[in-house]
């Protein structure tokens, strides 16, 4: 669970890569594309380059034996992070449990995540193509977002869109920081 309430929560969604992590960041690319989390952690987190305190991203890899859920939120985050090398360096560091970032190796499925977030007083959006337009941010919202996958539709969720293409997973975030959210970009 995560440890506290927070303005907006992040959930990427991605397959289970195998095998160890790779041992450089640029390794990334071909461990499941995990490239595209650490590009999501920098839009989701570091806007100005300084943390922001009132986002948590999580990241659930999808595997059918053995899922898990990484918490990454800004207590066991650098405080400041500026380029994607350091942020891909950083979710190295993260999968080879060498932070005090949480790994829950026994997570409920995607949709019981988000229903666990959405019990706490979380507003639920899944992001996707050819939606609604989302038009603004609430407070204590969960956007549920792919990386270079979709993640599963989630019955009974509100989805929205950015815009009428597909839009990288960092932009989505960015944008959604920038435009709907207000947070200062240098």
């Amino acid at each position: 669970m995560l440890s506290k309430i927070y303005d907006v929560v992040w959930l990427l969604y991605s397959r289970k890569p195998s095998g160890d992590p790779p041992r450089r960041w640029k390794g990334l690319v071909g461990y499941g594309r995990l490239d595209i989390v650490a590009r999501a952690l920098l839009a989701s987190h570091y806007i100005s380059f300084n943390i922001d305190n009132n986002s948590a991203l999580l990241l659930y890899l999808d595997d059918k034996h053995s899922p898990q859920l990484l918490y990454l939120e800004p207590h066991c985050m650098p405080t400041k992070m500026k380029y994607e090398h350091e942020s891909a360096q950083f979710l190295l560091r993260v999968l080879r449990r060498e932070t005090n970032c949480v790994i829950d190796n026994d997570p409920p499925t995607l949709l019981g995540v988000v229903k666990r977030l959405s019990s706490t007083g979380y507003r639920v959006v899944q992001l996707a193509e050819n939606e609604e337009l989302l038009t603004s941010h609430l407070p204590q919202t969960l956007y549920v977002l792919g990386t270079h996958i979709d993640p599963p539709r989630l019955e009974g969720i509100e989805r929205r869109s950015i815009g009428p293409f597909s839009y990288l997973t960092s932009h989505v975030i960015a944008y959604i920081n920038i435009v709907l959210r207000k947070i200062p970009s240098l």
